[in-house]
């Protein structure tokens, strides 16, 4: 992976791309997470996060990222000239703002970070396996539910450390449904990302595994988006990934509210157990479409 000035990835937006683009000039068309053209005046590239121990750790989590989404992504850090961004491209690269790094870990701990980083991903994604680059804030939902799906089947630990990405989730909702780069309410931000939270949990728990396209039609089901706008609109699509396996939703819904899952979702012990295991095949999860 191209990781472009030293980690950067960290920490983009999981839990919103915050603040809006820059004025005139050479500035980037700016959209929610989207952002076509050149930094322009919206801020400065850099080369480091402003500490070394940020950048190592950083580093080392963009690294086990791009394992598990298994695409490779260009990832920067750039200094906002004002307020915080951090945003994904079409063309497979992410950028931080330094400002919104360090806000986000200081309000809401290190699972947020790794949160906002997987958001982006998340945009990748859509961008690159699903075929949609519409800038909405149905995409910045899904995107939310890609970051809890991460946590969920890559750090599944104790809801105590989670926590703190579900806190930065509602908090990063707001109810300014004119702004270009809204994200949803509080309640929507929260609900996507605990319910990413719960189907990578359901993966991991049951062995299922479910593809890039299929989270995707999952995703927009809970959203309650017509299934005429699902499809991908990448013309390679294999037609038969286009329809969702039958009762899908309603068979993680069912395990969610059974004994085993509360069990499951209540013991941190098994978890930490299940992940060691499950570390080792991340790559080999999704991708295949």
């Amino acid at each position: 992976m191209k990781v472009k000035s030293l980690i950067v990835l960290a920490l983009l937006a999981v839990i919103g791309c915050g603040g809006a683009g820059g004025g005139g000039g050479d500035s980037p068309s700016f959209v929610g997470c989207y952002v076509l053209g050149s930094l322009g005046d919206m801020g400065n590239a850099v080369s480091t996060l402003g500490d070394p121990n940020a950048d190592a750790a950083m580093y080392a989590e963009v690294q086990y990222q791009e394992a598990f989404w298994n695409i490779p992504t260009g990832v920067s850090v750039f200094q906002e000239s004002q307020g915080m961004n951090s945003f994904s491209r079409p063309d497979g690269n992410i950028y931080m703002g330094v400002n919104h790094f360090w806000t986000t870990l200081n309000n809401a701990g290190s699972y947020a970070v790794m949160g906002v980083l997987a958001h982006e991903w998340g945009h990748q994604v859509q961008f690159r396996i699903v075929g949609s680059h519409r800038a909405s804030v149905v995409n910045e939902l899904e995107a939310d539910g890609f970051a809890g799906l991460y946590l969920g089947l890559a750090k599944a630990f104790d809801w105590s450390l989670i926590n703190g990405f579900l806190y930065n989730a509602y908090s990063s909702g707001d109810y300014n449904y004119t702004n270009p780069n809204w994200h949803g309410t509080p309640d929507q931000r929260l609900a996507m990302s605990k319910k990413g939270y719960e189907i990578g949990y359901w993966e991991l728990t049951t062995g299922n595994r479910l593809s890039y396209l299929e989270l995707h039609q999952v995703y927009y089901s809970y959203l309650g988006v017509p299934t005429s706008i699902v499809a991908p609109s990448r013309s390679t699509a294999d037609p038969k990934e286009l329809t969702l396996r039958p009762n899908l939703v309603a068979q993680v819904e069912t395990w969610l509210k059974s004994p085993e899952a509360s069990k499951a979702l209540e013991d941190g012990s098994f978890r930490r157990a299940r992940r060691a295991a499950t570390a080792k095949a991340l790559s080999d999860l999704r991708i295949a479409n």
